[in-house]
Formats: C-alpha cells, sequence, structure tokens
C-alpha cells in the first residue's frame, strides 16, 4: 500500500504539474493558431480557394446593397465568404477526404457511400435500393396516369411516345454495395411497379434494366453516378430498336479514352484528380465535345451537359427527348440516327414547346431515383378536353380550398380531393362555364385533371390526393366559375363537386 501511494504521489510533483500545464498550453496555442489559419490566411497574396463545380466565382462582400443601401447581411455574407475561399480549404478537405475513406472506408459528406473495390454510390439512390419511402400504390398510378396523357397527346399529333427509365447503379451491381446495406427486392421498387404500370395503361416504355444487367461488362462509371458510353451505346440501340428507327451508329469500334474526375468523387472530395477512363467510339464521340463525325451541335453550344442541346445526323426522322443527366452520354449515340434532335433538361416538361418543334418522335428518359418526379409534376401541357354531360353532377359538402395562378401562357388550378372522396381510381375534372355577355352565349368546357403528389418543404410526399389542371388563359376570363369535380367507380353515375372558385378576371 505504501509503495502504490508514494507512486501516485510521484505522479503529482510540482515539476510533473508544471510539465502538464506547460503541455497544455501548447496545445491550446496550436489549436488556436490552426483555427485562425483561415482567417489569416486572407491577409496575405496568396490564391484564395473556389469550388470547382461552383459556376460563379464568389467575390468579397460590399458593405452597400446592390439597391445603393446598407447591406445588412455584410456579417454573414463575410463569414460565408471567409469559409468557402480560405486558400488552404481545398488541401484540408482533400486531406480529410482520403483519411476517412482509407482509413474508414466512410466519406466525408454524406451525399456518398463507399463501396467495394473502388466503387462509389449515390445516396439518393439508397432509399430506392434499401426499400424505403417507396411510393405508394396511388403515387405510382399518378406518375403512370400523368404519362398516359402526355403519351395519348402526343400520339394525337402523329408524335411516336415512348418512357425509357435509366436503372441506379446499384440496382444492376448491388454486389458492390457495403455488406451492411441489405437489397430490398425489385419486384416492389419504384422502377418495375412503374413499368407494369404504365404497362396496363398501354404506354410504351423501354426497359433497360434486364438489358443492362445481362451485360458481361459493367456498363456503369465507378465513381461516378451514370453508366459510361457502352452502357449509353447499349441503351441507345434498345431505345432504337424499340422506335423502330435505324441504329446508325451501331456495334462502333471502342477504344478507352482521356479519364475523368465522377460526379461522385467530386462530391466526397473536391479536389479530387483520380480519373477514371471513358470510351471513345470512332466516328460517334471521338471529336472534341463527344462530336463524330456521323452528327455535329446545331448551335453555338457544343456541350452535352446543356439545358437544351441541339444536333443534326445522318437519319431522317426528328427527335425531341426531355431527359436528365443519364441523357448527356446519350447524346453521342442517339444523334447520329436523327436528321434533327432536342435534348431539353428543363424542369417541368414544357411539352407545348416541344410539340411545337413538330418532332417524329418524343422520349421520356429519367433515372430510376426520380421517378416521383412524375407524380409531382405534372407535364406543362393544356389539360385535355373531356365531356362531363354523361354523369350526373352532385354537390357535396366536403370541399377543399382551390388555388388558381398565371403560369405562362396558361392558368394553373391547383388543389386536393377531400379526405372522404379519396378512392384509389379517383379522377379530378374541371368544368369551366363563361356567362354569357352581349356578343356571346355561355360557354361550358369540361377538362380532366392530372394527378398531382404533395411534397412537403423536404419534398417528401405527404399526400398522393392532390390535382392540376393547365387552361390556356383565353378560356378563363372575367366571370367565369371554376367547378372541380371527382368521379371513381364508387360513385357509380355521379361526379361529386369538391372546390369551386369564381375568377373576376385579374
Amino acid at each position: 500500500m505504501n509503495e502504490k501511494r508514494d507512486l501516485s504521489e510521484a505522479k503529482n510533483t510540482p515539476l510533473t504539474e508544471k510539465m502538464n500545464k506547460h503541455l497544455m498550453r501548447i496545445f491550446v496555442t496550436v489549436t488556436l493558431c490552426l483555427m485562425l489559419i483561415p482567417a489569416v490566411s486572407h491577409l496575405f497574396p496568396v490564391e484564395k480557394w473556389q469550388e470547382p463545380s461552383q459556376a460563379s466565382k464568389l467575390t468579397s462582400p460590399s458593405l452597400t446593397a446592390s439597391s445603393g443601401g446598407l447591406n445588412i447581411n455584410y456579417l454573414r455574407d463575410s463569414g460565408t465568404y471567409l469559409e468557402k475561399t480560405f486558400p488552404f480549404r481545398g488541401k484540408l478537405i482533400g486531406t480529410a477526404a482520403a483519411l476517412k475513406r482509407g482509413l474508414f472506408s466512410s466519406s466525408i459528406t454524406n451525399q456518398v457511400v463507399i463501396g467495394k473495390d473502388g466503387y462509389l454510390f449515390y445516396r439518393d439512390t439508397l432509399d430506392d435500393y434499401l426499400g424505403f419511402n417507396r411510393l405508394s400504390s396511388r403515387g405510382i398510378d399518378n406518375a403512370a396516369t400523368n404519362l398516359k396523357i402526355l403519351s395519348e397527346q402526343a400520339e394525337e399529333r402523329g408524335i411516336k411516345f415512348t418512357v425509357a427509365l435509366a436503372p441506379n447503379k446499384n440496382t444492376l451491381y448491388g454486389n458492390y454495395m457495403p455488406n451492411r446495406y441489405l437489397a430490398a427486392d425489385f419486384e416492389h421498387s419504384n422502377l418495375n411497379r412503374l413499368q407494369r404500370r404504365l404497362g396496363d395503361l398501354g404506354v410504351p416504355y423501354v426497359d433497360f434494366t434486364k438489358k443492362l444487367k445481362s451485360s458481361k461488362e459493367v456498363l456503369y462509371q465507378k465513381a461516378d453516378t451514370h453508366w459510361n458510353f457502352k452502357g449509353a451505346c447499349v441503351a441507345a440501340d434498345q431505345l432504337l430498336e424499340h422506335l423502330q428507327v435505324d441504329n446508325l451508329a451501331k456495334n462502333p469500334d471502342w477504344k478507352l479514352g482521356a479519364g475523368f474526375v465522377g460526379d461522385i468523387e467530386k462530391m466526397q472530395n473536391p479536389t479530387s484528380t483520380l480519373t477514371e477512363p471513358n470510351w471513345r467510339a470512332e466516328g460517334i464521340n471521338d471529336l472534341e465535345q463527344f462530336q463524330g463525325d456521323l452528327w455535329e451541335y446545331a448551335d453555338d453550344n457544343p456541350d452535352a451537359t446543356a439545358d437544351l442541346v441541339q444536333t443534326t445526323g445522318q437519319g431522317e426522322k426528328n427527335l425531341f427527348m426531355f431527359r436528365d443527366s443519364f441523357g448527356n452520354s446519350l447524346v453521342p449515340v442517339l444523334s447520329p440516327s436523327f436528321a434533327a434532335a432536342q435534348y431539353s433538361k428543363l424542369i417541368p416538361y414544357d411539352i407545348t414547346y416541344a410539340f411545337s418543334q413538330e418532332p417524329e418522335v418524343l422520349v421520356v428518359e429519367r433515372a430510376e431515383r426520380l421517378i416521383p418526379f412524375f407524380a409531382t409534376e405534372p407535364p406543362a401541357l393544356a389539360s385535355p378536353a373531356t365531356n362531363l354531360n354523361a354523369y350526373e353532377l352532385v354537390d357535396s359538402t366536403d370541399k377543399e380550398k382551390v388555388k388558381l395562378e398565371k403560369n405562362g401562357i396558361f392558368k394553373v388550378i391547383d388543389g386536393t380531393i377531400p379526405a372522404a372522396h379519396r378512392q384509389g381510381d379517383v379522377e379530378v375534372f374541371a368544368r369551366i362555364t363563361t356567362a354569357k355577355n352581349e356578343s356571346q352565349d355561355t360557354q361550358i368546357r369540361d377538362y380532366q385533371g392530372y394527378r398531382k403528389s404533395i411534397t412537403n418543404r423536404n419534398q417528401q410526399i405527404v399526400n398522393d390526393y392532390g390535382y392540376r389542371f393547365y387552361i390556356p388563359q383565353s378560356d378563363i376570363t372575367a366571370n367565369t366559375r371554376i367547378e372541380i369535380y371527382a368521379a371513381s367507380k364508387a360513385f357509380g353515375v355521379q361526379v361529386r363537386k369538391i372546390g369551386e372558385i369564381q375568377e373576376n378576371g385579374n
């Protein structure tokens, strides 16, 4: 006991305590110096850091606002500027990313999942992979019904229409996902259920999943969200066969091209220079800006990633494609087979513009993880005309507020179906009555509504029983009454009024 007490006392000698205090002072000083680096570095003529992906460079804040008055957000703007631009920020991020990935197989950002064998996955695809937050049956039906209306509108104009859904990388290559994530069944996935429902409704679609998965090669990039050019070529070949369009870029001569830093790699380390090769094909995407001898850009913006891309090729028909980033690498492999093509990333889909271009072919391409978009964002196209005369119009005590707004050439009607009328098959119609005046008789027009799943601020769907109408502005003038009706098999021959609004002409 005495020896133990003596050892304890030895540890707390005045000399030991002095050394501990000295070490603590050094630690605090070093920590404070490190914390001051970001601010102090701005005092020296060192190049400031800017995010490589930042479209417009950050500028130092000003005491005056653009309006000429005092900038009341000066301190906040200064903090943001110092945080985002201090000279060593990139190196610190890169070091932290490398250490965390190497030591713990994890990322410094919650947007990235570190997989096996160098594979990276976008975290926004996790819900699909794990089977979380799937669309309800009504949500799937909303998406499919909106696409059916679009399909019918295209067919009425003699346009060949199809839907093309690009599977998530982990849908095809889940074997490279970390073992801690267990894949849900594909049978009940949003992708499979939507494609089945499109088939039920007679909406043409292309199922890329089976064709891509059956390939002996991996057709997606390791450190990127998307398919590589070989994968895009497989998808394009299947799409063109479905559209009955000759593939003028079939079976190209492939070679590995220059490398690039994948989008997921940039998410987890914006300073990364870790490149990954992609494929180049003679005559298709082997020239500058991925052009080829069989096609070229038709405008002054030679960039396949732009919001609107126009090309000319060797084919006979014209194509209009609504697409997302998966469509970037489709541009070189589809364009040769069309006389002219336009590829639009703009949302909501401006179908009126697309139809004005008079294409023979209209394609809607969308990534699997973005399937809810079809339920939450109906296409911006005039709601189809219909006729409610065959129904018995019945008033209802259960009504919801109806919102009317101007949007371009349309007036947009939004609302929700009251809970008492929420049948699984419920559809919504609008009756628009314009009172007669001295030169015109009373006019009654009926329209079918788009379905709309409603989201909260976090973009989570909270209600699958919304609706939307796009009505030409000329159809809603002063003294116009708008009545909203719900129809369902459960209601028989009745359509029940669930909302109304009087337009005063403003």
